[in-house]
């Protein structure tokens, strides 16, 4: 009769263990075991997409090498991964440990220690010698100061470094003691590197206790900023500059100066993100029943400016210096072509008027001599 065997709340935890601790000896498996159970491993869809691809592609002596090496480089790299963690004997070691996250197994000399151990000793604030746990004289927590001491330590325990790096180069090197802390003036200039903007991956350095290096980071420039949206999907408003992540236009109605307020179409108050240069253009979508002839204003602390303007499209063209307010009014004024038109049609008249008297006297003596002569 089979029986039936639930799980307790205590024994779950080990069970849920099993897999990260020490397998004894008479739990252990056979070689063909384990072998078929890397073979299960590798009856899978990705697994036989591979075998697809191989078989299309080589031969059969070329898919069994493939598979081959393939297969120890994995195996290597998991051995090499179980070493890390677990020691067996471990003697008279100095360590420096940073481990920013662990669930278990974590330890200052190891994660776990399967055979004996003495003359360890760490520096750390956070962990414990083997497991959780230290040791007197097997795991050892010291201090900074109390490793220096002992003899035969490498140079690297000695010399600690700050490394600032941008793009595989070395940018600044500064040596530092345990604990040091640094403000802003210690980042240098990342170097430039066109359409792009640098960052350093950590903003603050306090309480340094390990080689440091910190890394420019680079990313592409957003060369053009929006603001809202029309019907058709086409932003209302358009900004030109050399931008950043997470940059965005700050704009909201403003009143028109006031002696055009009249025939204002739009006026707006912008707020440009700081980006390092010092002119902007604007792109502002007119609305459908705008007049033809239009001009724009400028208004960024020096007083309203009248400033030139272009249309592209449906989009009305202009320069901003910087932040500011701008309108957008009905051009009044008698268009320059008209006086053109109007000055060569006055000066044809003005030439027309000699021309037209010379005729009519050459027509008056022609008359005159015709009479004498009849």
């Amino acid at each position: 009769m089979e029986e039936k065997r639930e799980t307790t709340a205590a024994e779950e935890p080990k069970l849920q263990d099993k897999g990260l601790s020490q397998i004894k000896p008479n739990e252990k498996r056979g070689w063909w075991s384990i072998a078929f159970i890397w073979v299960g491993t590798m009856i899978c869809i990705p697994m036989l997409m591979v075998g697809g691809i191989f078989g299309g592609a080589l031969t059969v002596s070329s898919i069994f090498w493939a598979t081959l090496i393939g297969f120890a480089v994995c195996c290597v790299l998991m051995i090499l991964g179980g070493i890390v963690g677990s020691g067996c004997n471990v003697t008279d070691c100095a360590a420096m440990p940073d481990i920013t996250a662990a669930t278990q197994y974590a330890g200052g000399v190891a994660g776990e220690l399967t055979g004996t151990y003495s003359g360890n000793r760490f520096v750390s604030s956070r962990l414990a010698g083997v497991d959780r746990v230290s040791y007197a004289g097997k795991a050892e927590p010291v201090s900074y100061e109390q490793l220096l001491t002992l003899s035969g330590l490498p140079e690297d325990f000695r010399r600690l470094t700050l490394t600032f790096m941008a793009d595989g180069k070395t940018v600044r090197r500064i040596a530092f003691t345990y604990g040091d802390s640094f403000d802003d003036s210690v980042f240098p200039e990342a170097p430039v590197k066109e359409g792009y903007y640098a960052r350093w991956d950590r903003d603050t350095l306090t309480d340094l206790r390990f080689d440091t290096v910190v890394t420019a980071v680079y990313s592409p420039y957003t060369t053009t900023l929006s603001w809202g949206t029309a019907q058709d999907g086409r932003a209302a408003l358009l900004v030109e500059g050399l931008f950043r992540e997470g940059d965005r236009l700050g704009v909201s109605g403003a009143s028109a100066p006031g002696e055009y307020a009249a025939d204002a179409v739009a006026s707006y108050a912008v707020t440009i993100p700081a980006d390092g240069t010092t002119r902007h253009t604007v792109r502002y979508l007119l609305p459908d029943n705008a007049p033809r002839r239009l001009k724009v204003y400028t208004e960024t602390g020096t007083g309203w400016q009248s400033v030139p303007a272009d249309t592209s499209g449906s989009y009305l063209l202009f320069t901003m210096d910087s932040s500011g307010s701008f309108a957008v009014v009905k051009d009044t004024s008698v268009p320059l072509g008209f006086w053109i038109a109007s000055g060569a049609a006055a000066g044809l008249a003005l030439c027309a008027i000699p021309v037209t008297h010379r005729l009519r006297r050459r027509k008056a003596s022609q008359k005159t001599s015709a009479q004498q002569h009849s």
